[in-house]
């Protein structure tokens, strides 16, 4: 009895398989012979920084540090744009000259987004960094009422700042087949801006760090207006499943949204009845392109450095972390 339940059981997932199989092959059809699609991604920053030249005449543009520009180099069937601040003043006589040049980069055309200094600095030091980062990372946040009038000036510039993301999205006259994916914690209000002025934008939202309980999150001022900004998108991505549980338990617990089924079997969305929608929402582990590092092996300064570890620590056990140096 025990060998044919498991026989029948290896029936039935081989029929899954080639159902998944043809749904594959069918979806990867369809792509193909649809009009390529441009994806416009925006981040917080660009995947390069604008500077000076020593002479102070012109700007050259450094590669930014960050795995964002890694994971979307893999990317063969789309057209890439970029669209995130610039990172620096730049004077408004100049921005034309930034901006012109910056749509010529490799490896993806770019379109900034300048910032003023001050409204800046209270979006990414204060608000992003001050108060988003460290309760998505499970630091409460201080309750200190000599905070409260900074806290304020610190919300309304990552408002006045997500506006000018949206501003710079809707004067790139985007088509129908064209897809927004808006990056990270520092966005978080704009896919409601974006879905406010123009209802059939395709649009996503990735985070990527971590999404913390319901009850971490109640914590947060301005709570509400933050899910509903998210819950602007079509498509609501996290690094792995507890994130998105999160998120779908604290949509349920302070906007009071229903569930809904999602896009793939298994996934849960989310149907928010304040704007008679529902959002998919779910899981994608972002992984790495190996080829990139196989070819990197390959190279002459890396089998150099490789033969010139091995003598330094030879007969050595050797202990290789990666931190971050943050009080996360």
């Amino acid at each position: 009895d025990t060998e044919k339940h498991l026989i029948a059981q290896i029936k039935e997932l081989n029929k899954q398989l080639e159902v998944s199989q043809q749904l594959r092959k069918v979806g990867e059809e369809r792509f193909e012979a649809a009009p390529k699609a441009r994806l416009i991604i925006v981040a917080n920053r660009l995947p390069v920084t604008p500077r000076r030249t020593r002479e102070g005449d012109a700007w050259r543009f450094d590669r930014s540090s960050g795995g964002l520009v890694s994971a979307f180099l893999g990317v063969k069937n789309m057209e890439i744009s970029w669209l995130g601040w610039v990172g620096c003043q730049v004077a408004p006589e100049e921005q034309a000259q930034v901006t012109e040049q910056l749509a010529k980069q490799t490896p993806f055309p770019c379109y900034p987004v300048y910032l003023e200094a001050d409204m800046a600095d209270h979006f990414y030091n204060g608000f992003c960094n001050n108060v988003l980062w460290p309760l998505l990372h499970y630091i409460p946040l201080s309750m200190l009422d000599s905070q409260a009038s900074v806290a304020e000036l610190q919300w309304q510039s990552y408002q006045s700042a997500n506006m000018a993301f949206c501003d710079a999205v809707m004067a790139l006259q985007l088509s129908d087949s064209d897809y927004v994916w808006v990056q990270d914690y520092h966005l978080m209000l704009l896919p409601k801006m974006l879905r406010e002025r123009a209802s059939q934008m395709s649009i996503g939202w990735f985070l990527h760090t971590p999404f913390m309980t319901s009850e971490m999150y109640r914590t947060l001022p301005h709570r509400e207006e933050i899910l509903r900004g998210v819950l602007g998108a079509d498509l609501v991505g996290f690094h792995i499943y507890d994130y998105a549980r999160h998120f779908h338990v604290s949509c349920s617990r302070v906007l009071g949204t229903g569930g809904t089924e999602g896009i793939t079997e298994g996934n849960e969305g989310i149907f928010d009845h304040a704007s008679r929608r529902s959002i998919a929402v779910d899981a994608f582990p972002i992984g790495i392109d190996p080829s990139r590092f196989e070819e990197m092996l390959e190279t002459a300064p890396v089998k150099d450095k490789i033969i010139d570890l091995q003598r330094r620590f030879d007969g050595k056990k050797v202990l290789l972390g990666i931190d971050r140096l943050d009080y996360v």
